[in-house]
């Protein structure tokens, strides 16, 4: 059973979203996830380790064209893209929500997992874009 991620919802709010390709997580993730450590030490282990991991580097070439087309396709029913960063192994998006987040997310990956799956012929993704969101309003800073 897939666990529901909280997502902090507000819509006309601006929100900065992280998410990794499934691939790209593996046991060190999983012990820091469990560690005794502040939360902010903690997520900065898990980035600094993932960023430098090869693992889940599938995020490249065409599939670079086929996410930023989804991204717009989504415009403006779900969000305003303001700015998506995507490396090899996770994404990074700003936008402008229009819809409730958990929504906006289940488009999201979902959609790209799809698109992903089509373009790369498999049946399961194994670099299912999920786990690992981070979020924070940022509305103060466009105001």
């Amino acid at each position: 059973m897939r666990k529901k991620l909280h997502h902090y919802s507000q819509i006309n709010t601006y929100q900065f979203v992280t998410f990794r390709t499934n691939a790209s997580i593996d046991d060190f993730l999983l012990r820091i996830k469990e560690a005794d450590l502040e939360e902010s030490k903690k997520q900065f282990k898990i980035d600094e380790h993932l960023d430098a991991s090869d693992k889940g580097r599938i995020l490249n070439g065409d599939i670079i064209k086929i996410i930023l087309k989804y991204c717009k396709e989504l415009e403006p029913d779900f969000f305003h893209l303001i700015c998506i960063s995507i490396m090899p192994n996770h994404i990074h998006i700003l936008f402008e929500q229009y819809q409730n987040m958990s929504k906006i997310m289940h488009k999201l990956k979902g959609g790209m997992a799809f698109r992903i799956n089509k373009h790369l012929n498999l049946k399961a993704f194994s670099g299912n874009v999920t786990i690992l969101i981070k979020q924070f309003e940022m509305k103060s800073i466009f105001n």
